[in-house]
């Protein structure tokens, strides 16, 4: 089984990175970064794919990445740009499924908006 994983670096794509390398899954890991290697594709919220026909042969995509949810006050600058990492982000996965010419048989998207107590928001 082939796997795209986008937020592949952060806590829980790295845990699963490690279950389904234990499982033998083939992994792509989607990221800012170039990429150095066939096991990883640029992409980022904003643009999508660089190359999205390296998707091409793709069983499952967990999409996990958006903007990180703590550390920061949440501003409203923060929380639009929560919000809008998870949408536009979410919306350049499906445009670059919907292109493909086999397309992958199950899609998982995760993400959070955390509340913690009363903020007076």
């Amino acid at each position: 089984m082939k796997v795209l994983i986008t937020g592949a670096s952060g806590l829980v794509g790295t845990e699963l990175q490690k279950s389904f390398s234990a499982k033998g899954y083939d992994m792509l890991l989607a990221s800012r970064k170039e990429p150095t290697d066939d096991k990883h594709v640029k992409w980022s919220i904003e643009d999508g794919f660089a190359d999205p026909e390296k998707l091409e042969g793709i069983d499952v995509i967990v999409h996990l990445a958006g903007e990180n949810v703590s550390g920061l006050r949440w501003t409203d600058d923060k929380k639009k740009a929560i919000r809008d990492s998870r949408v536009l982000g979410t919306r350049n996965v499906v445009d670059a499924i919907s292109k493909l010419k086999n397309k992958p048989k199950t899609f998982i998207a995760s993400s959070a908006i955390g509340f913690y107590g009363e903020r007076g928001e």
